[in-house]
Parts: C-alpha cells; structure tokens; sequence
C-alpha cells in the first residue's frame, strides 16, 4: 500500500516503548510516556546504527522500475507499472527482494513462495474493537471477525457488514469473504496499539477464502491489483511513458518486424482515424448521459474537452494535441533519434564502378555503436569482470580464446594493461531478386570478443560495421593499372575508426581503455579476399596459413609445413609487386604501341578524306583481356601483390596469423558434402546393403528428439550431393550412424571407417574445450583421414580438396585460438538471415544497402532500449511443483546434502539456463577419459530450482559403452544418484537417446574433455 513517509516513520516509531501512537481524524497523532528503558544501551545502540551507516527510520521502501525512472513505494505498484514493459524484447521483471531476473508471470509466484516473509511489513491498528451487528460481541482481531461473522452465516443467521460503516448485509458465506477481500483488503486488524504483520498485498482474508477454496490461484488482479497496493498519488502509466512505448511500438514494427516504411506509415494513419471515430461515437454518448443529470452546457463542454484531451494515443497521432507528434516517418525518426540509441549510417563514396555508376557504401560508426553497448549495465559488468579476472595459471586445457597464444602474444603488446579486444566478421550474402550477384552485398559485423563466451555468441551484440555491394569492389581496368586498391578505398573509415579506437580508445566506467581488432573471421574466401591472398583454390599456392604447393598436398595430404610469419607474408608482397609492376609495365607499352598504330592509321584516313582530325577516344590504351587477367592473377606463394587493408592498423597483422578457420564452411559445407555422398553411393552401388529409397525412408522417418529435431537430416535428392545447410549436414553425420546401424553388415569395412573417422574428427573439432592430450589426438586422427582419402581415391574420387589441407592444420591452430568452435561464423551469419527478411518485405531492390543499413539500426535502437540478454534461468512456474521427501527411495535420499531444506526448492521438469535447455530424461555427460571405452553420463531424474536461482539436477550415474560404431550404449545394471549443481557440470549439452537394436544409446555433439 503506498504511504507517506512520515506515516511509515510514525509506525517505525513503535518499536521504542516511550512513544505511543494513534490516529485522530485521520492523522496520525504522536504522544510520549515516561521514559521505561536504561539510556546507555539506547544511546549504544543508536551509536551502532550511526557508524554502520544504517538510517534509523529509512521510510517506505522504494521499488524502481530497470527500464524507466519511475519509482513505486510498493510491490502492487512496481508490479503494476512493469506491465506496461511486457511487450518488450527479453522483457524480465527482476525481483525487488533478491534481483534475480523472471518472467513478469513468475514474479507473484517466486515472492509468494520464496519472499512471503519480506513481504510482511508494520501495520497500525486501530484502538477500536468492532461489535457483532447480531449478538453485539466484541471483537478484538480481523481473525476472529470473520470466524464469528461465519458461523452466524453457517447458522443461517442474516449479518451486516459493520467495518467502516459498510452496512452490507450477507446470507451467503462465499459472497462475504469475497466482499472482505476486495472492499476490506486495506483495513487493518482492529485492536490493542501493537505492532504485528501484515502481508503486503494479500490480507488475512484471502488466507479465509485460501482454506474453503475460493481463492483465484495465479490470480495476478487479486495479488498485484488489489486496491491496497494503490495510491491515490501514484499514477504508474504517466504520459511521457505511454509515448515512449507507442514510439516503440512503431520502432518495433520497422526494425523487428521488419515492415515496410510505407505499411508502417499506412498503420499510423488508420490508427489515427479510428481515435478520431472513437472520441466522435464517445462524445455523443458522454454528451447525453451528462445532459440527462441536467448538468449545465458549458460545464458539459469543459467535461467533455478536457476528458479526450487527456486521450494518450490521439494526442501522440494529432499535431493540434501535440507537437512532437508521431504521425509522419520523419517525425517518428526524430523522436527515435532523440529518445532511443539510434546511430544514423553514413553514405561513403568511393569513386565510380565499371558501369560509370557512383560506389556507395553504408557505414555504421563502430565507436558510437560501441557506446551504446558499454551504456549497457551487464555488458559493462561482463567487461570490467574480465578485466579484474587474474590471469589463469598456463593449464593443458584450451576453454576460450584467452588460452591461446595469439591472445597472449596481443597481450604482450599491452604489456599487461587493460585492453577490449573485438572481433571483424567479413561475408558476401546474396537475395537472388534477378539472378546470382547481381545484389549480392558485402556485410562486416563486429563483436566483442572481451566477453564471456555465452554473450560472445548473442546475436543480439553482433553490431553491423558496413554494407558494400560486392560487384562495386571490382576495380576497373584503369584503377587496377594505376594500382588503386578499391577495398581499401571502400572500408577506409572503418580502419580509420580502429585506428583511432586503438590509439585513444573508449571510456568505460571513468577510465579510457584501448579497443583493439583482434581476429578477422569468415569463410575461407571472405579470409583470403581481406588477407591479401588468391581468391582462386584450384592455382598452386591456395593455403594462407602455409606456403604449400599442390603438388606437395597431393603427394602427401597430411603434410603441413610451418605457419608464415609476418615478415614471410611481407616479402612475398614485395616479390608479386615487383612481379606486377613489371608485367603491367611491359603489357602498357605493348598496348600502346598497338594503340599508336591503331591511331596512325585512322589519322591516316581521316587526313585522306580532308576529314576532322583524330578524335581523343582513339588514343585509349586497351589491354587485351587474357593479358589483364593474368596481370590480375599474379601472387607469390598465394599472397598477392597488394598487401591486406588491415595490416596499416597498429598491432594487427593478418599472418599473425589473425585469420581462423571456419569449420561450418571447411567440414559441414565442404569435406562432409564430398566424402558423404560416396560413402553413400559405395554402400548403395557397389555393396548394394540398402538402396538409396530405404535410405531416404530411414532418415525421413526417423524421430529427432531434443535439438536435433530443429535441424533434422535431409533426405538424399541424389547419391552425389548433400543438400542439407551447415547444421543439417553436421546432424546427419551425429545420426546416420544410429539410423543405419542394423544395415551395416561388415563393421570392420575400410569406407565405413573413413565415415567413423570424420565423425570421430568433428566430435574433437567442436569441443567447447579440449585438453593438450585430446589435441594431439586430434593430430594423428586428422592425418590418418587426409591419407585415407589418397590410398582409397577410388572410393573417393575429388574429395582431395584443398579444405583437407586446411583440416590438417587445425590442430595446430586450436593451440593458437582456442576451441575453434568458438571462432565459427555461423552467429555471424545468422544476422544475414534479418537483412535477406528485409529486402524480401521491403520489396526494394535500389540502394539495397541503405534500405538494409537504416532498418538494421532501427533493429539496435529496438534491442538496445531492451534488455539484450534474456533471464539465465526460464521455465514455466505452472509446471514447478514442491519437493515430496516421503516419496524418495533410500538411494535418492543419500544424494541430498545433509542440510538439504525442501521448502527452499522447486521441482521442474524442464528448464533453460542460458539458452539451454535441460529436460529429465536426457542425458548429461559427466567425465571421460582417453584411456577408458566408456564414458560416465547422468540421466537427469529431477531439475531443481532453489529460491537464489541455482539450478541443481539429481541425476541417476551409469557407465555408456563405447560401441566404436558412432555411439555410445547405455549401461544402467550399476546406477547411483548424484546430486549436481549446473556450474560443476563438466559438459553443459544434454543429449537425449535413442534406442538401437533394443538398446538404448546416445550420440555425441562434440567430444567430452578427459580434464576439469
């Protein structure tokens, strides 16, 4: 209920037994007795309070909403008030009592079960006993007021209503608990002047109306409504704040949703016309009843205007109510710019492209964008927490980038001091509107790579740098002879902006800290079109890591020879340059010689017509067409002979090496749609196990569970190609082995080893952590494959290609960067799908970069006035239940802790913690180990949920054989319980099962690290 301060102060009062208090005429009135207590230890105590900084009489409590200014002096309010927020993105209300994060839904829930007795707060008393209206009883508490009240009722004895002169008279016992919950919740108990508790928004009523079962379970009116909770001062819908969110409301509709300006304009207008219907039909209605009171006509007509000025939603859609309407685009975009993290992308020439026709491209600010998200609370906390993280002892286990040695080399260039590393991301993406590339746009996102690796991969932080149309970065002939490199020219600002990013760097919490480019990532093209190598992988030298030939690669696959170093990559950029210059040289004085020839002999004829000189146009210097692209091909070593735009950026270098690799690209999308299909086509065509109709049968019918049923395998549309995407493909591979299982009559067959193998590959490649030991595994494994593939190349004809070399590597480079899952593109890649979702709504095919540049950031104003991270903990508090010990087997009970207290626990079936999702059932691995065939997995049996928001899972432990077939068997003769808290799980990816030949088995996402 909200009071006044000096009320609460005057109830806070009563604790000290020389003051008394009541009320006269509403007011509370203050009077004080004898002193009755010792002064030293009342003087003590006020000393105490006064060094711990502690108010001795602090007022109500004040309760802020995280999205607005507006604060509330009580649950009811705050509850009420966060309401309004609900339709935002990741919308969590966090609870005033322990900050934990929820669903506005939970919220009731989580305080009633957990924070009942926070919720209790002082209530006066009345000095009043109240007198039955029938039998003229004293009564001295609420409690005993309804009990008597109901037995007269029970009785069949009409009562009256005597609280607060109500007079309400009453037969039925239901319609009066009803009526003291909703007409008497506020009023007090009615007796001696002490201090007792009463609950915040539920009375001692609804307990009555709880026990005869009238209560409205989950009712939010009855907890968060009641009229208790509302002052007659607090207004929890303001004007400013109901604008703000109709503003949002059309900054969701074009950024989110993705709508055209036009429809979203057409809404505006239709919403303006029916306010307009509206307050005409309302008007006329008001007009009447008013006239029929006999109310005087100019009071009628101040009424009625002032009433609908007050109208919200016309206000903000009608210039004559308000001038900072928002009833035009322009409007609109003014008011978000003004109240909303708006960055405005900036248009950047660059000359003009083959067709004569001006460059474009659309850059958005990395150091305002960057700002923005260091406003963010929790982005900040993430950073200033991994900068006060000591740096970890050097461990054999590679968990994230920062165990690598590209982050300890960059660290080195700081000396140890502060520094926010971020990463570029680099692809093409295409929408095929009038066939392949004809808009296809060059896209360069960023992310911070200082944070931890669950926000790393948010897509909602993955910021948007530029948008280029590819075919504007193809010089033409004159800018590729006079040496001018385009993609420098294009991106210029962005590397001036890291430039200067690294030199003075950003402010975070009072402090400037130096931002600095830490790895370039992309596809294996994209790398080599920013690194400054061949774009061509079928020419000798097609490695960036290595100078290796292709005539080496295919004399031995699993050969890698030393990374190039920086020095290396620059000499050979001086060695194609010279290269080039002499060839461009020598082919310009070729063509102009021809040129001279060509001019002479028209001038020739010109003269012998006694005709107009030679025009200009005739002295052109042409380059025949096979001649300029050899010019254009020359490289030594695959580094071409124009360095990469990023090397002029202090402390970057892209042969650092500063480039990964991508296995989405390079695995799912490249060795497995090779190596697949023939293994396939060996089974159907030449051992002839099944045939390609039983297999397509097998996949189509086959029950996905969990995650796996997102991104099911594809069923074959021919034995010679895989057409499924990245994650389909890599899904196939997990599961093709369960599906199959029973058709495979020789398991000792050398393809069908090829298949394990790979499958064996993936699982260490996509480890989220992997130890030394497992690494060096990989090594060999990797090896073993690349040869396989010679040795059996008539088992597998092209499958060769140059991304088995780029395999053989990986090894190596995870020392370098860590797990490399952890450095894939595909997050990246999902913002390709929201700008594809753009021009296909938009239905706008000209200066597609700036449609999709200014919808992006409309997109980031959106998410940026939101939280940009959703609840660590979600789950459905309908479904959550209270633990039953008595029902637990002895061996259940054993895994509990000795202090195990049940009333502190919610009992859940399913749950999500951080974007994963845990359901009892599935299966948890726990440890592994590289000398053993088993791996030691948890069927989780019981999610629990304790009121901190820890999540702990009493999981049945049991032995899963490996059957070296692709999956693990289950073994449950030996089980124990174990009770196991999320952050102690040495694997967080639950795997569901699935049943082969009668057995139950699981198959693995990535391989389980041997040390914790």
């Amino acid at each position: 209920m909200g009071i006044g301060t000096e009320l609460y102060r005057c109830r806070i009062g009563l604790f000290s037994p020389n003051r008394s208090c009541s009320f006269k005429n509403n007011q509370p009135q203050l009077g004080f007795r004898g002193l009755s207590f010792r002064l030293v230890p009342a003087v003590t105590l006020c000393c105490l309070l006064l060094i711990a900084g502690i108010e001795l009489n602090p007022g109500p409590p004040i309760y802020k909403c995280k999205y607005c200014d507006l604060s509330s002096s009580s649950i009811s309010q705050y509850a009420r008030h966060a309401a309004i927020h609900k339709l935002r993105k990741n919308f969590n209300v966090p609870c005033p009592y322990c900050d934990r994060q929820m669903k506005f839904a939970s919220l009731e829930s989580h305080i009633s079960r957990f924070h009942r007795s926070a919720r209790l707060r002082p209530q006066v008393m009345n000095i009043q006993m109240v007198k039955c209206s029938t039998c003229r009883l004293e009564l001295s508490t609420r409690k005993d007021y309804m009990d008597h009240m109901q037995s007269h009722l029970k009785a069949g004895v009409q009562i009256q209503c005597v609280l607060s002169n109500c007079q309400t008279p009453f037969m039925d016992k239901r319609k009066f608990q009803k009526h003291m919950s909703r007409c008497h919740a506020g009023v007090a108990d009615f007796f001696e002047p002490t201090v007792v508790s009463v609950s915040e928004c539920r009375s001692s009523s609804d307990e009555h109306s709880d026990e005869d079962g009238d209560a409205d379970a989950g009712g939010q009116d009855k907890n968060f409504d009641c009229t208790e909770g509302a002052a007659e001062d607090f207004d929890p819908y303001p004007y400013s704040t109901i604008k703000d969110e109709v503003a949002k409301f059309y900054l969701r509709l074009e950024g989110d949703f993705n709508l055209p300006t036009s429809t979203v304009q057409m809404i505006a207008e239709q919403i303006k016309l029916i306010t307009e219907l509206s307050h005409h039909r309302l008007k006329i209605a008001l007009k009447q009843e008013l006239e029929s009171f006999q109310i005087d006509a100019l009071v009628i007509s101040s009424v009625i205007g002032q009433t609908f000025k007050a109208d919200p939603i016309f206000n903000v859609h009608h210039k004559s109510e308000d001038t900072d309407h928002l009833g035009t685009h322009h409007l609109r975009k003014k008011y978000w710019e003004k109240h909303f993290p708006y960055v405005d992308p900036k248009e950047h020439y660059y000359g003009l492209n083959r067709s004569g026709k001006r460059r474009i491209a659309h850059l958005i600010s990395i150091k305002e964008t960057l700002k923005v998200l260091l406003k963010n609370e929790k982005i900040k906390e993430k950073l200033l927490k991994s900068f006060s993280e000591e740096e970890a002892e050097p461990t054999s286990v590679k968990k994230d980038y920062k165990d690598g040695e590209a982050f300890k080399k960059h660290k080195c260039q700081h000396n140890g001091e502060k520094c926010i590393q971020i990463n570029l991301f680099q692809d093409a993406f295409d929408f095929n509107a009038f066939g392949p590339s004809f808009h296809k746009t060059l896209g360069f996102y960023y992310s911070l790579a200082s944070l931890d690796p669950e926000s790393i991969s948010k897509v909602d932080l993955i910021q948007i740098a530029g948008l280029i149309v590819e075919k504007d970065l193809v010089p033409t002939e004159q800018e590729e002879l006079d040496g001018k490199d385009v993609l420098k020219e294009a991106i210029q600002p962005i590397l001036d902006e890291l430039k200067d990013l690294r030199e003075n760097g950003t402010v975070v919490d009072g402090e400037t800290i130096p931002v600095c480019l830490f790895l370039l990532i992309g596809d294996s093209l994209g790398q080599h079109t920013v690194g400054g190598y061949v774009k061509s992988f079928s020419c000798e030298f097609f490695c960036r890591f290595c100078p290796i030939s292709r005539t080496e690669f295919h004399l031995n696959p699993s050969e890698t020879k030393a990374f190039r170093t920086t020095e290396e990559y620059d000499s050979a950029v001086q060695t194609a340059y010279l290269k080039w210059d002499q060839r461009r040289k020598h082919l310009l004085k070729a063509a102009q010689k021809a040129t001279m020839r060509k001019a002479r002999k028209a001038a020739e004829k010109v003269a012998a017509r006694c005709s107009a000189p030679a025009k200009k146009t005739l002295m052109r210097t042409v380059i025949p067409q096979a001649a300029y692209k050899k010019l254009c091909a020359i490289s030594y070593k695959a580094v071409k002979y124009r360095p990469s735009p990023f090397n002029s950026i202090p402390g970057f270098h892209c042969s650092s090496p500063s480039q990964p690799v991508c296995i989405a690209h390079d695995l799912f999308e490249g060795i497995l749609k090779c190596v697949l299909p023939c293994v396939m086509d060996y089974f159907i065509s030449e051992k002839e196990w099944f045939d390609l109709p039983t297999l397509n049968r097998r996949i189509t019918n086959f029950k996905c569970k969990g995650s796996d049923a997102r991104d099911r395998p594809k069923p074959f549309k021919s034995i010679d190609k895989l057409s499924g995407h990245a994650v389909e493909n890599w899904n196939t591979l997990r599961l093709l082995p369960i599906m199959i299982a029973d058709l495979i009559e020789d398991p000792d067959d050398e393809v069908w080893k090829v298949f394990l193998n790979l499958k064996e590959i993936v699982e260490y490649v996509c480890a989220p952590k992997i130890s030394m030991a497992q690494v060096a595994y990989l090594k060999q494994i990797t090896r073993t494959f690349a040869n396989s593939l010679k040795t059996m190349d008539d088992r597998f004809p092209n499958c060769l290609i140059p991304k088995v070399h780029f395999l053989c590597h990986y090894s190596d480079l995870i020392d370098i960067f860590g797990p490399l899952i952890k450095v894939c593109t595909l997050r990246f890649e999902s913002v390709h799908m929201f700008f594809k979702a753009v021009i296909r709504n938009s239905k706008n095919y000209i200066n597609v970069t700036k449609t999709m540049a200014e919808k992006y950031m409309l997109r980031f104003a959106s998410h940026n006035s939101s939280d940009l991270f959703p609840a660590d903990i979600v789950y459905d508090p309908s479904r959550s239940r209270c633990i039953n010990l008595n029902t637990f087997p002895a061996e259940k009970k054993s895994a509990l802790p000795e202090n195990f207290n049940p009333s502190q626990y919610e009992v859940l079936d399913t749950i999500k913690v951080k974007g994963t999702e845990y359901k009892t059932g599935y299966y948890i691995p726990l440890n592994s180990s590289m000398l053993s065939t088993s791996l030691q997995v948890g069927k989780t049996d019981i999610i629990l949920l304790d009121s901190s928001g820890c999540v702990c899972f009493l999981v049945q432990s049991m032995e899963a054989e490996n059957s070296f077939q692709g999956y693990f068997t289950i073994n449950s003769n030996k089980i124990s319980f174990q009770l196991l808290k999320h952050e102690e799980l040495n694997d967080y990816y639950p795997l569901p099962s699935y049943e082969v030949t009668g057995k139950k088995c699981i198959t693995l996402k990535h391989s389980i690290c041997d040390e914790i």
